[in-house]
């Protein structure tokens, strides 16, 4: 059963104090931010539409931990132990995925999600808050829940194609950075489309699906993992 593998990968971040301290800092860094902006001024309903589009810190954040974490586990040998323990490979990558991209899709939507709680209490939900209201609102969440999932497998793909910290880290940032001039373009839309992180943004937006924004990061998530479990099965890992 892979029950204990998914158990033994939350212990670990449950206990992860870098992990903390990464969510402290993506915290403290969106409030830098939006000091001085009006985002937070603005009703419930509408300020994750507002403030999505900030989130290029919380990115790079989550990439430098993702190095450190996933990227770390090979170059500490730590993600061969289950194998050696008699686990299948697929097995201990699929239990160690799973835990990791729940956890970074928690730290990417935690201050959005703060910050709606925040602003309807301030500034009222903008709307009445009706059963379709609610259905609506929630769908979106789920959205970006997954778009950010699939956003975490990138470091992930990156540190098994390499097993290198160094290297999920310089290209989960590059990632994002060279993203930010497409998806600010005249065909930011087209774009994001295609890439998840961009998806966040309009969905949350309201300029996008969010039902399109799930089924692009399914398969988003679906493609890395089959490239991720192709490369190590080419691997020994024992």
């Amino acid at each position: 059963m892979m029950g204990r593998l998914l158990r033994a990968e939350l212990v670990r971040y449950l206990y992860d104090r870098t992990f903390w301290i990464a969510l402290l800092m993506i915290v403290l860094a969106n409030m830098v931010v939006l000091t001085g902006g009006h985002q937070l001024e603005a009703p419930g309903r509408e300020v994750l539409g507002k403030i999505m589009m900030k989130s290029v810190a919380t990115m790079m954040i989550v990439g430098v931990y993702a190095g450190l974490s996933f990227g770390g586990d090979f170059e500490r040998g730590t993600f061969s132990y289950p194998i050696r323990c008699g686990w299948t490979m697929g097995k201990a990558l699929l239990s160690k995925i799973l835990v990791f991209v729940a956890f970074m899709a928690f730290a990417i939507i935690l201050f959005p999600i703060c910050a709606v709680a925040w602003c309807t209490l301030t500034n009222g939900w903008g709307a009445s808050f009706t059963p379709a209201e609610a259905a609506s609102f929630f769908v979106m969440l789920v959205s970006l829940m997954v778009l950010a999932a699939s956003t975490a497998m990138v470091p992930v793909l990156v540190s098994v194609a390499t097993r290198s910290s160094a290297a999920a880290i310089a290209i989960s940032l590059g990632v994002t950075l060279l993203q930010m001039p497409v998806l600010n373009g005249a065909h930011g839309l087209a774009a994001a489309h295609f890439l998840p992180f961009g998806a966040m943004w309009f969905v949350a937006k309201g300029d996008m699906s969010p039902l399109y924004g799930v089924m692009l990061g399914v398969v988003w998530s679906i493609v890395l993992y089959a490239v991720c479990t192709a490369i190590l099965e080419r691997t020994d890992m024992k």
